[in-house]
């Protein structure tokens, strides 16, 4: 008996191992896509596309305002091999104008764990490029060189970061802009699959488009009904539970009602002076500069016009942006005149961009206001989470002690909460259920407002592409 139950045993359990085996395994065509590849192209368009492990593109998207324009409403990139898509890019690019005769290079970077992965994908699209080069009246190049505004970012990381690459750079970047929280070193050691894990996790809560004017829109409508709800939420939070107030609990209750709701404010009133300093993000360059770029690079007075903006001013983007395309344009000779200009143009546009920052009245002003309002009202705490005010605050400063303040309040309503009884816990549930509850409208006065800017961006880039097609035609 004990034998035919083992044996019973035995082929139960073959059974179930022979079942597990069928039901794990998968067809090719139902292997799970993993991001493992981060490409850009940039034509200006700039283009970003996330890769999977058999060359398939998981998502694409605009790293600029020209970039929105060339992709909206476009299908037959995502989803389809590296290859294709890059195919479809170039299309895109040359139909409305983007890549032409006197802008016809494409500088193209990829980053992967795997090395072999980035030589297979950079293959693949200099085949595209050279295919599409043949079907043209103007030769395409490709390059894999980092374009000038990447170059002068690195420099600044070379010291720290001496093995640190652009399309690294343009990677981390990429994955802090998705999670404001994520830090430079810490990202640094990340792996690539990490760092797109987060970019695609986080691509939902991004904006949709790189207009400034829509992504200002949406963060204002989403900070408003958050920061109403979230203080609305901690000061009544903090009310109800006054009421649970006891002997036995009071020194850690009383202590942490009063430091909760002020973490809140300073958390949010540090996200609103972090969002308004990171929208200042096209600095204007004096006259000075103007014409020691323009003496530098050699250009004429018509030359010169061309580094102003749509709006016809001289902006670190623009200039940048300019002597982009001046060096991918060039031939091999004047490339390498230019380049020998590199150290002296980082230098310059670098002190620019301090010197235009320091003279901005956003940061000046309102925003050293709040900062200074928000921390005065939690001096005594700051110690217990860990802050210390620099003489000299920088944004990362900002962002470090909007994170502090986040993680104390989230510590110290644990702390009161964990101070209540069970039945005291169920009321509390109760109450803050009900309260979010009234809240319903100003969410939905929210999603009103981020579909409105919506539909006016939207607006906005079919016309504009429309325009442009006609502009080709």
């Amino acid at each position: 008996m004990k034998k035919r139950v083992i044996a019973l045993l035995c082929c139960l359990l073959l059974l179930v191992t022979s079942l597990t085996i069928v039901g794990c395994s998968k067809k090719p065509e139902e292997e799970t896509s993993v991001a493992t590849s981060y490409v850009t192209m940039d034509i200006n368009p700039s283009i970003e596309l996330v890769v999977d492990q058999n060359n398939k593109v998981i998502s694409v998207s605009a790293a600029n305002e020209d970039g929105d324009v060339m992709l909206y409403g476009e299908t037959g990139i995502v989803g389809v091999d590296v290859s294709d898509a890059s195919n479809k890019i170039l299309d895109l690019a040359i139909e409305y104008g983007f890549l032409t005769e006197s802008n016809s290079g494409v500088s193209v970077s990829v980053v992967s764990d795997k090395s072999e992965n980035e030589e297979t994908i950079s293959n693949k699209i200099s085949a595209s490029i050279e295919t599409k080069s043949a079907t043209v009246s103007f030769d395409i190049s490709f390059t894999t060189d980092d374009s000038f505004s990447i170059k002068r970012q690195l420099n600044e990381y070379v010291e720290k970061y001496p093995e640190l690459t652009g399309g690294q750079l343009k990677l981390i970047l990429k994955a802090q802009a998705c999670d404001p929280s994520l830090k430079f070193d810490d990202a640094y050691n990340m792996t690539t699959e990490e760092l797109l894990a987060i970019v695609e996790t986080k691509k939902s809560e991004v904006e949709e488009y790189c207009n400034t004017a829509y992504q200002k829109a949406v963060a204002a409508a989403q900070e408003s009904y958050s920061k109403a709800l979230d203080i609305a939420k901690a000061t009544a939070f903090s009310t109800k539970c006054l009421s649970y107030v006891s002997l036995s609990n009071a020194t850690t209750l009383t202590a942490e009602l009063a430091k909760y709701p002020l973490y809140i404010a300073c958390d949010y009133a540090l996200q609103d002076v972090i969002v308004a300093m990171e929208y200042v993000d096209s600095y204007e360059v004096t006259p000075v500069v103007v014409d020691a770029i323009a003496e530098k690079l050699e250009l004429t007075e018509d030359e010169k016009n061309q580094m102003k903006n749509d709006e016809g001013k001289y902006t670190i983007e623009s200039i940048e942006n300019y002597i982009d395309k001046l060096i991918k344009n060039a031939s091999a000779d004047a490339k390498v005149e230019l380049e020998a200009k590199y150290a002296d143009l980082i230098t310059i546009m670098t002190n620019a961009e301090v010197e235009a920052k320091a003279n901005n009245e956003l940061i000046k002003g309102e925003a050293l206001n709040a900062i200074n309002t928000a921390l005065s009202q939690v001096s005594e705490y700051l110690t217990e989470i860990n802050i210390t005010i620099p003489d000299k605050i920088t944004l990362d400063d900002l962002k470090d002690m909007q994170v502090k303040f986040a993680d104390g309040a989230k510590v110290s309503k644990e702390k009161i909460y964990n101070s209540l009884s069970d039945k005291q816990k169920e009321e509390l549930d109760e109450y803050m259920l009900e309260l979010e509850a009234e809240y319903e409208d100003s969410k939905a006065q929210m999603e009103q407002k981020i579909s409105e800017a919506k539909a006016t961006i939207e607006q906005e880039i079919a016309a504009r592409k429309e325009a442009l097609k006609a502009k080709e035609e």
